[in-house]
């Protein structure tokens, strides 16, 4: 139980440690700020994984945790779930930054009309979805295998311990680990905003170098921070679903412990009908079930806008002015 705890507070530890790591050697380019800013994420990241594995060795190498196969396993399945939280931060940067295709696709796609932009945008939100899906459904099928292989039969198939130390629960406090380090970017997005309205309309009318050069580092600024915005809701989305297996686990095995107690059968009980979305392996399927009609709707709407916009692109310009 104290594990956790400890977790956290290496978490706080590392997301200090990873503040000063967070710069930048030239400014006024919004890639330069992107990785400034990841580089914080992974130093982060990397102390806390290393400090898991020591606090793991330091406190749970004991003879009682041989029952569960060994210390390692917590400290790993807390690392994947860090690993989680890494992997959703690159894949919704890679949708949303400015420098990635997909944003520049959406760019490309509003010249040739609202139509296109529109179908662009909805098809590139249902692609990144689904992969943001698959990553977490990868997650849990790692937790399982690091916990897997665990032999004890002198615990309880319904254990409450069986749910939140070995299946899930490891994992989604590993994910929330560097919250501070996502506080930090949540709120750099509004910050970076709102910074960039009051130069809009401080340097109104002025049209020097430096003016303009200023307005640019501020716009690329604000666009990071869309991206940082993002990203920490992805996180927070993550790191919701993991939680979520946990609940349902959590739910059943109290509901069946009180069906028990009012001597109802375990063929009566709730764990026992209909199907068990606190299986992981059920869950998984779920997900990935769930999330292929958006990828084909995503596939046929890009193929939809791909094709308007070879139309709109081999049309005549449209004449204007009088004859």
């Amino acid at each position: 139980m104290i594990f956790p705890l400890m977790v956290r507070g290496i978490g706080v530890l590392s997301s200090i440690i990873g503040t000063y790591f967070v710069k930048v050697e030239r400014p006024g380019k919004s890639e330069d700020a992107m990785k400034a800013i990841f580089s914080g994420f992974l130093t982060s990241a990397v102390v806390s994984a290393a400090l898991f594995f020591i606090a793991g060795f330091l406190y749970l190498n004991t003879p009682e945790m041989s029952a569960w196969g060994g210390w390692w396993r917590l400290p790993m399945a807390v690392g994947v779930g860090v690993l989680l939280a890494i992997v959703i931060d690159r894949l919704t940067e890679y949708f949303t930054g400015t420098h990635a295709s997909p944003v520049n696709d959406v760019k490309k796609a509003a010249d040739t009309g609202p139509a296109t932009l529109i179908l662009n945008g909805i098809s590139l939100g249902f692609e990144s979805s689904v992969w943001s899906v698959l990553v977490i459904a990868l997650t849990i099928i790692a937790s399982i295998a690091i916990f897997g292989t665990i032999q004890n039969p002198a615990l309880d198939a319904n254990w409450p311990l069986d749910i939140y130390f070995v299946r899930r629960g490891m994992t989604g406090i590993g994910m929330l680990t560097l919250t501070g380090n996502n506080v930090a970017m949540d709120s750099f997005g509004p910050i970076a905003d709102n910074a960039n309205g009051i130069g809009e309309m401080s340097w109104s009318g002025k049209t020097d170098k430096a003016t303009r050069e200023a307005q640019q580092i501020m716009a690329d600024l604000d666009a990071v921070g869309n991206t940082t915005k993002a990203i920490t809701k992805g996180v927070a989305i993550g790191s919701a679903v993991i939680a979520a297996v946990s609940l349902f686990g959590s739910f059943l095995v109290d509901v069946s412990r009180a069906q028990a107690s009012l001597g109802m059968s375990v063929a009566q009980q709730i764990q026992s009908i209909g199907i068990r979305v606190d299986v992981p392996q059920v869950f998984v399927g779920m997900l990935i079930g769930g999330a292929l009609p958006w990828l084909f709707s995503s596939f046929a709407i890009q193929a939809v806008a791909r094709r308007v916009s070879d139309r709109a692109g081999s049309a005549p310009p449209v004449q204007t002015g009088r004859a």
